[in-house]
This record gives C-alpha cells, sequence and structure tokens, in this order.
C-alpha cells in the first residue's frame, strides 16, 4: 500500500511538492531529508498493523487496519493547505479490490524550526485476511 500513496503523492511533483521518499528505501538518517532546501517534501513509512479478533468459529478470518505515517515538512505557513493536498490525494486510495479506501485518521505536529514545520499523518488501510 505504501507504494500506492507513494505514485499518488508523485504526481504532486514538481508543481507542488519537491520530493516524496520512502523512510526504508533511504541510505542514513531519513530526517536528513528535511532541510530548507527540501521543502516541501514527504516521508513515508509503514505504522502500527492492529489485527481484529476472529470473525469466524473454525476458520480464521480477521480485518486487519495498516497504518501508513507521512511526515510533511514545509513552511509552517503554508501547512494548512499542504496538509490538506496531502490528504485530498491519498483519501481513497486501495492497493487491490481486498482493500478498503484509505482514510487519514490523526494528524499532529512533530517539529518546528525557524519557519519550517513537520507534521505527522497517519493513514489507516483496512483489509481482510484469512485462511480459508
Amino acid at each position: 500500500m505504501i507504494n500506492v500513496i507513494k505514485a499518488a503523492l508523485e504526481d504532486l511533483i514538481p508543481a507542488s511538492l519537491k520530493n516524496v521518499d520512502i523512510a526504508h528505501e533511504l541510505e542514513g538518517d531519513s530526517l536528513e531529508k528535511f532541510e530548507p532546501h527540501n521543502a516541501p517534501s514527504v516521508l513515508i513509512y509503514y505504522g502500527k498493523t492492529q489485527y481484529q479478533p476472529n470473525e469466524q468459529l473454525q476458520r480464521v478470518r480477521q480485518t486487519v487496519d495498516k497504518r501508513i505515517v507521512a511526515i510533511l515538512h514545509c513552511k509552517t505557513a503554508e501547512m494548512d493547505d499542504f496538509e490538506n493536498l496531502i490528504v485530498k490525494k491519498t483519501l481513497g486510495l486501495k492497493k487491490d479490490s481486498d482493500h478498503r479506501d484509505t482514510e487519514a485518521v490523526e494528524s499532529i505536529t512533530i517539529n518546528i524550526r525557524g519557519e519550517y514545520c513537520c507534521r505527522r499523518i497517519e493513514f489507516s488501510s483496512e483489509s481482510k485476511i484469512n485462511n480459508l
């Protein structure tokens, strides 16, 4: 699912975004990307995965909620519009027919440095898993 989100966000380059990176694909410290010359940018990575209780008595069928986190980096004065743009571009994406539409869950500011800001947005991608 993370690649689906990355591909959708890459459509915003170069008009509204300088780069989109997946954290585990970067060499070195991924937070090095959050420098003024790289703004606005997005760093994405897998967050927590939560499995719901089994829905059947004999075979296993569960719902799994996988979280994908996006760290947004831009000028603080532009964060509101930038966050809305990223959320709108990500809502409704899905990996395949086994997945539900991606939705935004929560966001919070995680760093402010001078006139630049980093904001963490968590997205949910829910699907069914089973051994039927």
